[in-house]
């Protein structure tokens, strides 16, 4: 899905060619763009991976990370673009005067387009470590021991959980009004539940906490369970035995 929006959006520019790039033909336009949009997602999305991962670790301020990678990564973008229009003459790009105007263009166009996967995909992101208990508890009558360690990752007042769901690294946990994204893999998430929660992975993408599940709806081969807020989500064939013989359909 991001390397669909990455390619709309470098559509969108080649017809606006901003930066003076309206100069060139059409083609060439939206190929230049199409091209990076594509090469910054490769470069930005691990950047921004390994910020968030930082921010995790040391507790930093995770926007103020992700800005300082945002302008990491623009760092190499800057100088792929200056690679092109210097017709691929590494010296000549080293040296060229250029430089610190193509990396503020740059750096803007990474702003707008983070700013857009952000809108899209990572609304309400959440990334903590694994809470750690404290050796000697000043007032250990006032720790929630009810909750499980992924419930305590969650938001303060995020309501009951109905599912998980996985976007690359991140897990989306789902309640009845919100969502939030935390940096976890979903096997990882899962284990962490209260074993007393009643629940199933459903699919390779998807776990369903089973008081959430209200209906159902198939179309030709596919399944898909319908949740109490609307949403629906995808069963794979190999888990539908499992589901009937739990009681699930």
């Amino acid at each position: 899905m991001e390397l669909l929006v990455a390619v709309m959006l470098g559509a969108l520019l080649g017809l606006l060619g901003p930066f003076d790039t309206y100069r060139m033909g059409t083609g060439p336009r939206m190929a230049y763009w199409i091209f990076m949009m594509v090469a910054g997602l490769a470069i930005g999305r691990p950047t921004l991976i390994v910020g968030d991962w930082l921010a995790a670790e040391t507790g930093l301020p995770a926007l103020a990370v992700r800005s300082i990678a945002i302008a990491i990564g623009s760092l190499p973008m800057t100088l792929l673009v200056a690679w092109l229009f210097t017709g691929f003459d590494l010296a000549h790009m080293l040296h060229f005067a250029g430089l610190p105007v193509l990396y503020g263009q740059v750096l803007l166009i990474s702003v707008l387009t983070y700013s857009v996967y952000r809108a899209m995909f990572r609304t309400d992101v959440v990334v903590s470590p694994v809470p750690q208990p404290l050796v000697e508890p000043a007032q250990p009558a006032q720790i929630d021991q009810s909750a499980s360690r992924f419930e305590a990752r969650l938001p303060r007042g995020f309501g009951p959980l109905l599912a998980l769901s996985s976007e690359d690294h991140y897990v989306r946990a789902h309640s009845e009004t919100s969502t939030t994204l935390i940096l976890i893999r979903l096997r990882d998430a899962i284990a962490e539940l209260d074993p007393a929660v009643d629940g199933m992975q459903v699919h390779r993408s998807w776990w369903v906490a089973r008081e959430a599940v209200t209906g159902q709806k198939r179309s030709d081969r596919t399944l898909r369970l319908v949740l109490h807020n609307g949403m629906e989500v995808p069963v794979s064939r190999e888990r539908i035995a499992d589901l009937k013989a739990s009681g699930w359909l």
